[in-house]
């Protein structure tokens, strides 16, 4: 259906009102507004009621948006509004001051979101099927343990503590290097196969005990670091909300173990996606809306960065808030993989 301006008119002002006082809109309400009869706009309602975009709560005689309504707005109504440059440069500068690999920088980055918006913040690790391994070390703790580190091209970082029967001298140290770049750096984990292994470990000769949980250290860290983990910053800020006190128990404890939604919002085709009630990848979340921007390493679409709120969110002031801090994100992770 073809909404009438009048329609549009009507559709964006129980939507607002909705948004700011979080209770159904009233006929008298949106006349006053337009200039026309109560009737008249009864009418309309009536109308945007049965073609879905608003709905009728059994307490009042008010309408609420629907989903749909909601996002027809988004996508069709709602004014095109910028962050301001106050917070431009705000963000800018809190997010220059971020050292670390990634998950540091989106852990932090997540928790500016929060604090500038209000709401609960989300952010990915990095996930590229593409990754290569950009480096790994050796690095010696006492003589018979030592930390295996590894670094993608995505920037992340694994590491894990490896112990030896002999004692790791400076010629292991130097048969592990030259190993590993032969055979590891620049290459993905799935480019590395079991027959690799076993070749490798065929030319290691005396030292293949020894060397051998060091190397495989390199092949399971890498695989863990191709694993996306997803960050949650102010799950608190869910208590605020009245909207969402019927199972807010309930969302806390999904994003405890929330590393299913990176898998899924990482599938996410659109730059950026706006997530309301029964769109959301869980049923708890059905009460809720989320804003998901996918942030770039090198120009290659590497995880997301979103808030999740009450479906009555400021998506005006919200979405360009998102979008702004995901570009940034993007430059000073993309910055810090090419040091």
């Amino acid at each position: 259906m073809k909404l009438t301006d009048r329609q549009k008119k009507i559709l964006s002002g129980v939507v607002e009102k909705y948004i700011s006082t979080g209770e159904p809109v009233g006929s008298k309400v949106i006349c006053q507004d337009l200039n026309v009869s109560s009737a008249t706009v009864r009418n309309d309602m009536a109308v945007l009621t049965s073609e879905g975009f608003l709905e009728q709560t059994h307490t009042s005689s008010g309408r609420i948006p629907s989903s749909e309504g909601i996002k027809f707005y988004i996508n069709n109504l709602m004014g095109r509004y910028d962050i301001s440059d106050k917070d431009r440069q705000g963000l800018s500068a809190r997010l220059s001051e971020i050292e670390g690999e990634p998950k540091d920088v989106l852990k932090r980055a997540a928790g500016i979101l929060s604090e500038l918006t209000g709401m609960t913040a989300i952010a990915s690790t990095p996930f590229d099927s593409r990754a290569v391994i950009k480096k790994a070390e050796l690095v010696p703790l006492s003589a018979h343990s030592a930390l295996v580190v590894v670094m993608m091209s995505t920037g992340v970082v694994k590491t894990e503590l490896c112990r030896s029967d002999t004692e790791i001298d400076m010629n292991a140290g130097r048969l592990f290097y030259s190993v590993v770049n032969s055979r590891f750096v620049g290459h993905m984990i799935s480019d590395i196969s079991v027959a690799d292994i076993q070749s490798i470990s065929l030319s290691l000769g005396d030292r293949v005990f020894q060397m051998t949980p060091f190397l495989s250290s390199v092949v399971e860290l890498s695989k863990k670091a191709t694993v996306s983990d997803m960050i949650v910053e102010g799950k608190e800020k869910l208590l605020n909300f009245g909207d969402l006190s019927a199972n807010v128990t309930e969302l806390i404890d999904v994003l405890a173990n929330s590393n299913k939604m990176a898998t899924y919002f990482n599938n996410q085709k659109e730059q950026t996606k706006v997530y309301i009630g029964s769109e959301n990848f869980n049923p708890a979340f059905l009460n809720t809306a989320m804003i998901i921007s996918k942030y770039s390493i090198n120009s290659r679409q590497s995880g997301v960065i979103g808030v999740i709120g009450p479906v009555r969110l400021d998506y005006s002031r919200m979405i360009p808030a998102v979008k702004y801090l995901t570009s940034r994100v993007s430059d000073v992770l993309t910055e810090s993989v090419s040091d």
